[in-house]
């Protein structure tokens, strides 16, 4: 046919496979303008070319089906144009997301490559220097957990309220009151989520100290022996216990084999 092309040569001429040209006739986007009633055979006019390169360029600019079939139904440069501002407002709201998805993964690594290196200190002690600050929920200690459960929640819903997306690995910690380290009764008194968040009422700041401190798993009910472990450590070397004890939890379920393990770090202040 000496005024039309076959879907091949069109594929050929706008470097479009042939399914993707097939898949535009079949969502009404373009389809071929001739069909020979004596084969059947379908054929593009050599006036659709420009048009399928248009297909072309507006889908690289990110527009939809749909915005695509507007615009080859209202062909004006205003209509168009609106279609246009409407993708820049959208690739502006895109390239925010994405920019704070790139944040979110940057900090999400450097907690990664933290993790990694204290549990290359597992049953280790060792001495640090740490400035703590984040939000935290008060604990009620009770034998069935309900007071802890209750804080995750509190903590939870304050991200879920404001759209925080973090993940909770190595960001959460109990402090355990120095009296109750000297009672050897460890009961918790805060759960304290390691990021601060100016619009939470109940924030807290530990200015920087030196502090004992190992690397534990065990399940956790068995954390007070970490703990335990900790302070002994912390007497037979000559220190002081200086201030409230640090349960830093690292990683549960999400990254454990046996769900019921947790990998944590004792912290005990000294002097």
């Amino acid at each position: 046919m000496k005024d039309y092309l076959t879907i091949g040569e069109v594929s050929k001429i706008t470097s479009l496979p042939i399914s993707t040209l097939r898949y535009y006739d079949s969502e009404g986007i373009i389809s071929p303008s001739y069909k020979d009633e004596d084969t059947n055979y379908r054929y593009y006019g050599f006036f659709q070319i420009p048009i399928i390169k248009m297909i072309v360029h507006l889908k690289k600019l990110g527009f939809s089906n749909a915005k695509i079939k507007s615009h080859l139904e209202n062909v004006s440069y205003s209509h168009t144009l609106e279609l246009m501002n409407k993708m820049l407002e959208q690739t502006k709201k895109e390239i925010v997301r994405l920019q704070e998805l790139e944040e979110e993964l940057v900090e999400n690594a450097t907690q990664m490559r933290y993790l990694i290196t204290l549990e290359n200190n597992m049953d280790r002690f060792f001495i640090e220097e740490e400035e703590i600050r984040g939000i935290y929920a008060p604990v009620v200690m009770d034998k069935d957990y309900v007071g802890i459960s209750k804080a995750f929640k509190e903590l939870d819903g304050f991200l879920v309220s404001t759209k925080q997306n973090l993940v909770p690995v190595g960001m959460y910690a109990f402090t355990i009151k120095e009296e109750e380290i000297v009672n050897r009764s460890y009961a918790y008194d805060k759960l304290i989520l390691l990021k601060d968040y100016e619009e939470y009422g109940n924030r807290c700041y530990y200015p920087k100290k030196k502090y004992a401190s190992t690397v534990c798993q065990s399940k956790f009910d068995e954390i007070r022996f970490g703990v335990e472990k900790m302070v002994k450590w912390v007497v037979d070397e000559g220190y002081e216990i200086d201030g409230d004890t640090f349960v830093h939890i690292l990683s549960g379920p999400a990254f454990e084999k046996d769900p019921t393990d947790l990998k944590y770090i004792v912290r005990v202040p000294i002097k």
